[in-house]
């Protein structure tokens, strides 16, 4: 890079892979807010959003309201939402 020192030219290659990486990152984030609007979401998917174990899963599968579309689960992310917060405890309540 004409006009540069080799310190500044070290800085901006630096600048230049942080930014990039910066750049994926985003992607990942937005690619997961994409799917965060879906109201329905795979076995593995709601494995992942509510973080329990496949044996807990399976088990409460009926509590939680689930669907079989071609054979495969699927769980109604609302439903989900709505176990999770009716499980908050309030102290003094």
């Amino acid at each position: 890079m004409k006009g540069l020192t080799i310190i500044e030219t070290e800085a901006l290659e630096k600048l230049t892979s942080q930014l990039s990486r910066m750049e994926e990152s985003f992607k990942e984030i937005a690619q997961k807010l994409e799917h965060a609007t879906e109201p329905w979401m795979s076995f593995d998917e709601t494995l992942k959003y509510i973080k329990k174990k496949e044996t807990w899963l399976y088990a409460n599968k009926s509590k939680l309201g689930f669907s079989k579309v071609g054979g495969d689960i699927v769980f109604s992310r609302k439903k989900i939402d709505e176990y999770i917060e009716s499980r908050f405890y309030q102290s003094g309540t």
